[in-house]
């Protein structure tokens, strides 16, 4: 399986962000991948005193451009977007997949900052990717070992973080997971916004760690997207 992390800079427009989510898929599918990963909240940006204003129902037509994109080119999406939930906003990923309805899953442990904004979500989701099943995380969550001996245990194959973070927490995350990998023998995808994130600066770095915990490839602080071929 071949997947892409598309490190991405968002800006306060959603449509933008949604054009140029699809300009990074076609790049992602020339390049022949089967999966691409944005980072947290990618669609709108990490605001979360704003994220109730913008979050939208699961089934909004404003993911009508990645369905297609997914169906055209072959490839699931995941992208995130706070999603509208019956008790609140959720920190929510977006998930196309050709031919078939649009999934989502919503990050089910959230940082303590995050508590007055958003609600946990709640529904499990792994993703079939050809032979891979890979289990998402969103930021703070992938930093607990429960949430990721959980995926284990449901059988995941890959782990699959999408986040926001600044230069120190992207360090420690980048430690733990390589760790992480090592220890339960899973290739860990790692993908990191850039630029303003809530009342800091996301640093980018995004990585992947094979299932020994080595370095696959990474990124430096640019957007752009990171290409790696998981066996």
């Amino acid at each position: 399986m071949k997947a892409c992390l598309a490190q991405f800079k968002s800006c306060s427009d959603v449509r933008i962000n949604l054009r140029r989510h699809g300009e990074a898929v076609e790049r992602a599918a020339a390049a022949g991948c089967d999966f691409v990963l944005f980072p947290e909240l990618s669609l709108t940006g990490y605001e979360p005193r704003i994220a109730s204003r913008e979050a939208v129902a699961p089934d909004d037509v404003l993911f009508n451009p990645l369905v297609d994109a997914s169906s055209v080119h072959g490839i699931v999406i995941a992208a995130g977007m706070p999603l509208k939930a019956t008790n609140g906003t959720e920190i929510g990923l977006v998930v196309c997949r050709p031919g078939r309805p649009v999934a989502t899953y919503a990050k089910q442990i959230l940082h303590s900052d995050e508590v007055p904004y958003f609600v946990p979500g709640h529904r499990q989701l792994d993703l079939t990717v050809g032979e891979h099943r890979i289990a998402p995380a969103i930021c703070y969550e992938a930093m607990l070992p429960e949430h990721g001996e959980a995926a284990v245990a449901r059988g995941a194959t890959i782990y699959a973080a999408s986040v926001t973070k600044h230069a120190s927490g992207m360090e420690s995350a980048r430690a733990y997971l390589a760790a992480f990998a090592s220890r339960h023998s899973i290739p860990v995808l790692l993908v990191n916004a850039i630029g303003p994130s809530d009342t800091f600066e996301s640093s980018g770095g995004s990585v992947a760690f094979n299932s020994a915990g080595a370095l696959i490839d990474s990124l430096d602080d640019a957007e752009g997207e990171l290409v790696v071929e998981l066996s």
